[in-house]
């Protein structure tokens, strides 16, 4: 299980056993800034890329849902769309929708801090 604390406010997500969830997991943990993409994710260009063995298109992508996209973008949904655009390697999801969906919708940019949760 991972904690993200995204401003001031605590998350926790599932990671999905993946090579690209592994090593993001590895990194932990680190403080990044991310910008908003069309109202409706928040984004962050990685400094390397992360494997992509397992990248496809989903149909649909729901709030809450982490995702790389490219290999070298982390990403956080927090709306439910369709979607058309491959590349995305599934990471995770956060559990917080509704907190998360409103602190999201209401900041234009985050700073977030991904680390492990200690049991």
């Amino acid at each position: 299980m991972i904690r993200i604390k995204i401003n001031d406010q605590i998350f926790t997500a599932d990671f999905n056993d993946v090579p690209a969830a592994n090593e993001l997991i590895e990194k932990m943990p680190f403080t990044i800034h991310m910008s908003d993409l069309n109202n409706k994710e928040k984004y962050y260009y990685l400094d390397c890329s992360l494997s992509s063995a397992t990248a496809y298109c989903p149909s649909t992508i729901y709030e809450g849902e982490i995702m790389c996209w490219s290999r070298d973008t982390l990403v956080i949904f927090y709306r439910t769309f369709s979607n058309s655009y491959g590349g995305y390697v599934k990471l995770g999801r956060i559990k917080e929708l509704d907190e998360l969906t409103s602190l999201l919708k209401k900041n234009q940019s985050i700073e977030a801090t991904f680390s492990l949760l200690e049991e």
